[in-house]
């Protein structure tokens, strides 16, 4: 009788490790799928908002700056006016104009060891649709894209890039600034690199 308590005794133990074991299992199982989630929406947090080129004059600016001197066309096109969802708004005709800049690119690539271009700072100028510069910046862009429509267009930005420019055998370098004219299509910034206050 006493060896069957103590197996009784022994047998819920058992039960009582194994279920406490279960539960366990079960936490770190959700406690792993809760990490995973908040790893994948981290990403395409820091993806989509803080590293996306497009959420401010100034980052649309650096990034078209940096793709045209590293040679990188896809980020280039993705900063820029040449942009998929940025041609749908303003109906823009550049697929003879894209073709060249890519065969650029490509005629580009292998000299960037020859320098390194740095970002120093970058001063933005932002204009309201009722301001004079903004209705020049539009000018300017309908000038030399006669056939853009222009009304998802409600910011236009000058982006003044100071830039250090250093040569790989360490002997020169050079500082300068280059203007971009950057422009807010629904909500969004893409630099126009072809733009210049020349074409007036």
């Amino acid at each position: 009788m006493k060896e069957d308590k103590k197996k009784a005794k022994e047998g819920r133990r058992e039960d009582r490790r194994k279920e406490s074991e279960s539960k366990w299992g079960t936490r770190i199982t959700v406690i792993s799928v809760i990490a995973l989630i908040l790893a994948v929406g981290l990403y395409f947090f820091v993806q989509g908002y803080v590293k996306n080129p497009n959420r401010t004059a100034a980052k649309a600016a650096e990034s078209a700056f940096r793709s045209t001197y590293n040679v990188k066309y896809e980020e280039f096109v993705k900063s820029t006016i040449y942009n998929d969802k940025c041609q749908k708004h303003l109906h823009m005709e550049v697929f003879d104009e894209l073709e060249e800049i890519e065969a650029l690119f490509k005629t580009m690539q292998g000299e960037t060891d020859a320098y390194e271009m740095k970002v120093k700072n970058t001063k933005v100028t932002e204009y309201g649709s009722d301001e004079e510069m903004y209705a020049k910046l539009i000018s300017l862009l309908k000038m030399k894209n006669v056939e853009t429509d222009t009304k998802k267009i409600d910011r236009a930005a000058v982006a003044e890039i100071q830039y250090r420019l250093s040569y790989a055998d360490g002997e020169d370098s050079e500082e300068g600034t280059e203007t971009y004219y950057v422009f807010r299509v629904d909500g969004k910034w893409y630099c126009h690199p072809m733009l210049s206050m020349m074409d007036e």
